[in-house]
């Protein structure tokens, strides 16, 4: 009983000394926040805030360190104070202290000083602390006479002093860190000035200024100036991109979010980085193009610098901006051509703008050294030349540069392919260029306009030397130029041709167009010729109507709009009135919004005609007279089954790299033979392009069907291997005409999508044959949503970590865990990564969400050190994207070091099929890792072609066995031995091995018995959310104190 009264007298003077703490604090002073940590939970609880009442109601702040620093409202400068003052809370010690520089609500800035003291409970353990937080009311910059830096009207640096400063900031220790730049100005500013006048203005650039400064000064080494009125800059070190994108989200977020006496105001901004030997005039020049895109997109969002949008965005700031800038013609390297373009496109004359930029091919050959310059445009099919810069003065035909064996086809082929190629003199050689007159060295780019090659240009030089970064920034702005300049001119002449099109439609009496309802083919709209050939009225059915049918027609192009599509078109044979169709249906709303469905058909039997009907290289049909004949044979002949079928030659640019376009010509004729001597009466193929070749057959069912295709591709490849000597490989897919009405083109594109299943593999060794199905239709839309939901998903967060554990064969204990990625979304949908995962590894957004994964699963381990708990090896997945980026190791470092976990906490696993893929460069990733102490895993090993050699070479720790020779719950004889031999091979190395994908205890007694290391699998543990870990975790620390 005695105990028991010791106890709650214990208690009793807890609570009395918190209420004298408060007590204390209450009288002592007037201004300051009243405060709680709890220590164990982490949790900050605030009951009277600095700058207000009290209010007990105030939720409390959880992950307080990590949570207070996310929120940027810490000084950079003074975080060092605040991690040290976090520090002492989190071990215990009886009183704490800290003065830092905070930025509050309003923007508004305060020197705080916080003060702490710990309450233990009855047995004498740290609980809690309550403390104060005092407005010391000081000032922020304490700086002496700056008014020659300053800008006289907000207060921040002036231009001459940002790029002092910032230039500064790019020299010593921090060249080795990332830069940005964000070009921040107000939208409308000049609206603002004629409706509030100038004393209003004034004043709202004053107030962004102070928002501007407060963010600035809670980033690491960042700087404001006001370049002109209502646009400012600002700089800013990152160690992630991701970074810099919260910046220019805070920057948009905390103006819009202010009231500017009773107003609000929004901001546009423009991001770009310092990459390798960039100026500030050219990043400034790239931010400003940004902005200029984020003021075109509407206002109130940010925008990152592409190349493709630089000559626009200069475009529409200098309509806009009137001042002078930082970019001026007198700038040297990259800036200097930036100007003469921006210059050119700021021009209203077409004249003048071909005056300008040809002063800027001038001015970029004389700061590259070149010989010459040449354009090559293509004029109707052929490549006429002119010359823009010319050092030596000689004549075009006699100057250094490239000549061409090639024909304009073939070039076209070849930059298409390549994009932008280099020779030399003594380097590799490129069949059909080759360096003449005197040239060393060329530099070809290519302009491209809606996937074809529109013109490309030369850059021509008369001495060995290798491009530098600055030179290389200086060809892609001529080549950002000439893309522009071409778009703007197809856009105009587009633009000139729709209205003249447009007034053709009006009185040509053969394009007959209505509209319909969706799903229910009822007619609203309705084109005079339309309703006098049809004698058409609102509400008919218009293929009842139009062409006397009780279903829709076959190749209607509104079927494909009920599938998802914008735009459709086909070709339809209309027997009964003995013409050609050319139907196009597009998806739009009426004017009360509801969605209708466009339609327009064009007599084109006349054109027929002139369609040019063979391939000159095969004799085949072309793609236009294939269609056309396969649409008037699928009209007359409606009950015979069809089959569409392309077929490809695999890695044929490969085969034309290595033994020239002669031998890749002789392939496709030799092909073409074959193919045309398979065909019978009613059959018919083409050569579409390069070496696709689509086929239309009969056949009676399917499996009929696969056995002539798969027999063809046979004969295909022992005739070209009997006459050339060469083994190829075909690649097919295929389409079954019956499976639903599409018509024609959509079963040509089924079939193209069908082959792109099997087409896009690094080596093949057999032909492949893939059919569209409901599956691959399934898998296309599935992969549809994925793609249309994956940025929102990171934007909120909604790729969770799980962590699957691994265990020790030996102590049963969870010794590590790997980090993988759950998406769910906010209504619950769970999307398995073997479906989402293969997509983003295709189209590379696999870096952003694993570094979301990285992100939380760091936090997590810092979390858990800070509690106590006694954390295993945590494993993260590493992908070839992430191995093909220069700058994943320092990032993936400067996030660990960052957050402050200890390196040892973290295993990379590396898959195997990488150890075949840029080989040198996973050695030096590799490397770098492990000489900073983190380990290193070779995933899934066993299931593909890896080098052994590598695996002696490379410091590996671990070896993960692939869980592929687990499947079904058994273990076969050859699964035995595999698993043997790799447990051999790995304790030989002294090497640690993990096995994934263990279910059975059967499997379990077989690799005790082997003395592998550890075990991962469903027998054990299933992947878990990061709570239900951190309870094993708690529970196993308890399990080791006790013990």
């Amino acid at each position: 009983m005695s105990e028991e009264k010791d106890i709650e007298l214990k208690r009793l003077r807890r609570a009395l000394t918190e209420e004298k703490v408060k007590t204390s604090i209450l009288t002592e002073y007037s201004r300051f926040g009243l405060w709680e940590y709890h220590i164990a939970d982490d949790l900050f609880y605030q009951y009277k805030s600095l700058f207000g009442n009290s209010n007990g109601g105030n939720d409390p702040i959880s992950n307080f360190r990590e949570n207070i620093i996310s929120r940027g409202v810490v000084f950079a400068e003074d975080l060092p104070e605040f991690e040290r003052f976090c520090y002492d809370m989190e071990h215990g010690k009886d009183e704490v202290s800290c003065e830092i520089r905070v930025v509050g609500e309003n923007s508004e800035a305060a020197l705080v000083k916080f003060e702490g003291r710990l309450i233990r409970d009855e047995n004498d353990i740290p609980i809690k602390y309550i403390g104060r937080v005092l407005d010391v009311n000081c000032e922020i910059n304490e700086v002496g006479d700056m008014s020659d830096k300053l800008d006289p009207l907000t207060g921040v640096y002036n231009p001459a002093s940002f790029r002092e400063l910032a230039e500064e900031k790019l020299k010593g220790a921090n060249r080795y860190r990332s830069a940005g730049l964000l070009a921040v100005g107000i939208d409308n500013f000049r609206g603002i000035i004629a409706k509030s006048g100038v004393e209003y203005t004034d004043y709202l650039q004053k107030t962004i200024a102070k928002i501007l400064s407060g963010i600035a000064a809670c980033e690491r080494d960042s700087l404001v100036a006001r370049v002109r009125d209502g646009e400012f800059l600002m700089f800013s070190m990152f160690d992630e991109i991701s970074s810099l994108d919260n910046l220019a989200k805070n920057v948009i977020k905390s103006v819009k979010n202010y009231i500017f006496d009773g107003n609000t105001c929004t901001v546009s901004v423009g991001l770009s980085t310092f990459k390798n030997s960039h100026s500030l005039e050219d990043v400034y020049a790239e931010a400003a193009a940004a902005f200029g895109e984020a003021r075109r997109s509407g206002g109130g969002c940010y925008m990152s610098y592409s190349p493709a949008m630089s000559m626009s965005s200069y475009n529409f700031l200098a309509e806009n901006n009137e001042d002078d800038d930082i970019i001026s013609t007198t700038a040297s390297g990259p800036a200097k051509v930036y100007a003469l373009i921006l210059q050119a496109f700021c021009s209203k004359n077409n004249k003048d703008k071909l005056v300008c930029l040809k002063e800027a091919f001038k001015t970029a050959g004389e700061l590259l050294g070149a010989s010459n310059i040449l354009v090559y445009s293509d004029d109707h099919g052929h490549f006429v030349r002119n010359m823009t810069y010319n050092a030596s003065g000689e004549p075009e035909e006699t100057c250094p540069r490239v000549k061409r064996t090639l024909s304009d086809s073939e070039v076209k082929a070849l930059l298409l392919n390549k994009g932008k190629l280099r020779l030399h003199s003594g380097g590799e050689k490129i069949n059909g260029l080759e360096l003449i007159n005197g040239a060393i060295c060329a530099e070809i780019r290519t302009i491209k306009y809606e996937g074809e090659v529109r013109e490309f240009f030369t850059v021509i030089f008369n001495s060995s030397f290798e491009l530098n970064i600055q030179d290389v920034q200086i060809i892609d702005a001529l080549e950002n130029a000439l893309t522009k300049m071409f778009g703007e001119y197809k856009k105009a002449a587009n633009e000139l041709a729709e209205k003249r099109l447009n007034q053709t439609i009006i009185n040509d009496h053969r394009i007959e167009g209505f509209s319909i309802v969706p799903g229910a083919y009822k007619v609203e709209l309705i084109q005079d010729s339309a309703r006098e050939h049809y004698n058409l009225e609102e509400g008919d059915i218009c293929y009842k109507k139009m062409r006397g049918r009780d279903t829709p027609c076959e190749n209607c192009p509104v079927k494909q709009l009920d599938c998802g599509e914008l735009f459709a078109a086909s070709a339809i044979y209309v027997p009964a009135e003995r013409r050609w169709l050319d139907v196009s249906a597009s998806i739009d709303t009426n004017s009360n919004g509801e969605p209708r469905y466009y339609v327009s058909s064009t007599d084109i039997t006349d054109c027929l005609g002139k369609v040019n009907m063979s391939d000159t290289l095969t004799g085949l049909m072309t793609f236009n007279a294939f269609t056309a004949e396969a649409l008037r044979i699928t009209s007359e002949n409606k009950n015979i089954h069809r089959f569409v079928a392309v077929i490809n030659i695999a890695d044929f640019r490969r085969i034309n790299e290595e033994k020239g376009y002669e031998t890749g010509n002789s392939i496709l004729i030799a092909v073409a033979e074959v193919l045309k001597n398979s065909v019978s009466s009613g059959e018919i193929l083409c050569r579409s392009e390069d070496s696709r070749f689509i086929l239309l057959l009969k056949n009676e069912n399917t499996e009929i069907f696969t056995e002539r295709l798969n027999s063809l591709m046979q004969e295909v490849q022992k005739q070209v291997l009997r006459k050339l000597r060469i083994t190829i490989y075909l690649v097919s897919g295929a389409y079954d005409m019956e499976s639903d009405s599409v018509g024609v083109m959509g079963g040509i594109d089924r079939a193209i999508r069908a082959q792109k299943t099997v087409r896009d593999r690094a080596y093949f060794h057999e032909n492949m044959l893939a059919f569209f199905d409901k599956a691959l239709r399934e898998k296309i839309k599935e992969r549809r949503y994925i793609e249309a939901n994956m940025m929102t998903a990171l934007e909120n967060n909604e790729f969770q970590v799980y962590y699957q554990p691994k265990i020790s064969i030996e102590t049963g204990k969870v010794v590590g865990a790997e980090a993988l990625a759950r998406w769910i979304r906010p209504n619950g949908e769970i999307i398995s990564p073997a479906k989402f995962v293969p997509i983003f590894e295709e189209n590379g957004f696999i870096t952003d969400m694993d570094f979301a994964v990285y992100r939380r699963s760091i936090a997590d381990i810092r979390r858990w050190l800070r509690i106590g708990l006694d954390v295993p090896l945590i494993s993260l997945n590493v992908s070839r994207h992430h191995i093909a980026d220069d700058n994943f190791c320092e990032k993936l470092n400067a996030l660990i070091d960052n957050i402050g976990v200890p390196h040892k906490y973290i295993e990379l696993e590396i898959t195997e099929s990488l150890l075949t893929d840029h080989i040198e460069k996973l050695i030096e990733t590799v490397t770098w890792f492990k000489e900073r102490g983190y380990r290193i895993s070779v995933d899934d090993f066993g299931s593909g072609y890896s080098s052994l050699n590598l695996i002696t070479m490379l410091p590996f720790d671990t070896l993960k066995i692939d869980g592929g020779f687990f499947l079904k719950n058994d273990l076969t004889e050859k699964n035995r031995k595999v698993i043997t031999s790799v447990v051999t091979l790995a304790k030989s190395l002294n090497l640690e091995t993990v096995s994934e994908g263990v279910e059975t205890q059967t499997q379990v007694d077989f690799l005790k018995e082997l003395g592998c290391d550890m075990i991962q699998g469903f027998f054990y543990y299933k992947p878990m959310s990061c709570e239900q870990f951190e309870e094993i975790l708690r529970n196993q620390s308890t399990s080791v104190a006790t013990t």
